[in-house]
């Protein structure tokens, strides 16, 4: 039997004699290996460089992982170094094929908003491509020696530290998105990993040039799923897993209801009062014991209306999502002087998806600071009445010192009044699912406002109704665009707006 050795040198003693016009100058499709490690490299690009454009952030690196699976499966028999990278492009498909489908779901949003799972998934998946690189050149250098026993020339290390550099400058950029140098350190910091990829690239290049004329002993390994196999298990289960991630992955958990109970006595007067003062009974059933005690003794109830010239109606309505959504505001005139203000949502006829509801309201910026924040949820579940209070949360409160120059000029009135911004309440939550009826509010208390005088603010009922790839926080989007600066950019949500630039109806005499 001929050795391994001596067969590889019978070859390339042969190919010496072929005329190179006869195979041309290059090497393409002429040797076994080609396609294995044709597939490697160009895995190795995709997983690499992110083009953030028409989801292809998403698909060109499960794409790689797929090529670099294929890749390394061919050669899992060569040598003990192309085994572990057959190994670890196996567990590296997975996790794409999971982040991939993960990335629609807010379980996925929420273990990334966590800074130990978010460094520690970034810097598994780091290590894994780090030591596929490290293995590839081993097995290269192994399995691509010449007849005196020569590996191959070595570009592929200098490519790994051009791919070091690239993760460097991603991390840097994650962790400082805007670096204190400004944009020169930010513009610099781009093009460098540019630059870097592009060297990484022809690195690559050259290491599948330097294998030129080498290897003839390297033999493909035979498999039993085919590549379009492959593609298509690979495909077909991303597909599966992403529709039902996207239908009921997205969905936020909704809020834990406890069946409604008798108010105490002095909730019961208290809802007895507004009732008196005018306060509609479907409002009054929404308020929670506590806020009904709040309210204990108040003096006035007055709905606002907007005189402007949209002529906005009391309760205004919008038609969202195969449903009907109803909001108003309510002030109550307390004892003390202060008064405190509900702005409330009814679905009359529920949504046909459940999703993401947001909740949004910019308080007076006139008068003082909001506070004292509640909010509540209630629906109908068959015939029983629960209720859930709403997590409320508080966007805006910067003071002058916090703010830049710009918006110190653009916000000096607000300053002057308030010593700092308004404090924006929200409330981010799911309609239950099979709850009808539902409704709620948010309540706060201003100091010195009474009925009679100007109020300014608006209020942003947001209501998600299709699925969104990747899954999007409605509460990251409100404490960031919500309000008034939605009139001016695209809103992603379908949106009843109310109470811009309101007054308060006077309440009626006898």
């Amino acid at each position: 039997m001929v050795s391994r050795q001596a067969w590889d040198e019978k070859m390339e003693e042969q190919l010496a004699g072929i005329p190179p016009e006869t195979v041309g100058e290059e090497p393409e499709g002429f040797t076994p290996w080609e396609t294995a490690v044709s597939r490697i490299l160009w895995g190795l690009i995709l997983v690499t460089f992110r083009l953030e454009v028409l989801y292809l952030q998403y698909l060109l690196p499960l794409v790689g992982a797929v090529e670099l699976y294929l890749g390394f499966r061919s050669l899992r028999r060569e040598n003990r170094w192309f085994f572990s990278c057959w190994i670890l492009s196996g567990v590296s498909l997975i996790c794409r094929l999971l982040g991939t489908v993960g990335q629609g779901t807010w379980a996925w949003s929420h273990l990334m908003g966590i800074p130990s799972v978010f460094w520690g998934l970034s810097a598994l998946s780091l290590a894994l491509d780090f030591l596929q690189l490290l293995f590839l050149r081993g097995g290269l250098r192994r399995a691509f020696q010449d007849r005196d026993g020569h590996p191959p020339r070595d570009w592929l290390a200098y490519g790994i530290a051009a791919w070091l550099g690239v993760a460097a400058l991603a991390a840097w950029g994650t962790l400082e998105s805007a670096p204190a140098g400004g944009r020169w350190i930010y513009y610099g910091r781009f093009f460098l990993a540019l630059g870097l990829f592009i060297v990484f690239f022809l690195l690559l290049r050259r290491q599948m040039q330097a294998l030129s004329l080498r290897g003839y002993q390297v033999a493909v390994s035979p498999v039993r799923l085919s590549s379009r196999g492959v593609w298509a298990i690979t495909l077909g289960l991303t597909a599966a897993l992403l529709l039902p991630a996207l239908l009921w992955g997205a969905r936020l958990p909704s809020p834990a209801g406890e069946p409604e109970v008798s108010l105490s006595a002095a909730a019961a007067e208290s809802r007895e009062n507004l009732l008196v003062l005018g306060l509609p009974e479907e409002l009054a059933d929404l308020l929670s014991e506590e806020d009904l005690l709040r309210c204990a003794g108040a003096e006035t109830a007055a709905q606002t209306n907007d005189p402007q010239p949209n002529h906005q109606a009391f309760s205004p309505r919008a038609a969202l999502d195969d449903g009907e959504l109803e909001g108003s505001t309510w002030m109550v005139g307390l004892p003390d002087g202060s008064v405190r203000f509900f702005h409330f949502f009814r679905w009359l006829e529920m949504p046909r998806m459940r999703l993401q509801e947001g909740f949004q309201v910019e308080p007076d910026n006139a008068v003082s600071l909001a506070e004292d924040f509640s909010g509540q949820l209630r629906w109908r579940q068959g015939e029983e009445w629960l209720t859930a209070p709403l997590e409320i949360r508080l966007t805006g409160g910067q003071t002058g010192e916090e703010l830049g120059e710009f918006d110190r000029w653009w916000y000096e009135s607000e300053l002057a009044h308030l010593g700092r911004l308004q404090w924006d309440p929200y409330a981010v939550f799911s309609l239950p699912a099979g709850g009808e009826e539902a409704g709620g509010y948010i309540a706060y208390t201003l100091q010195g406002s009474r009925p009679g005088s100007t109020v300014n603010g608006g209020v942003h009922y947001y209501h998600q109704s299709r699925p969104m790839y990747p899954f999007a926080d409605m509460g990251q989007w409100l404490a960031g665009k919500g309000g008034m600066a939605d009139m001016f950019s695209s809103v992603p949500y379908d949106r009843l707006m109310f109470q811009n630039g309101v007054w308060p109806r006077q309440p009626e005499t006898a």
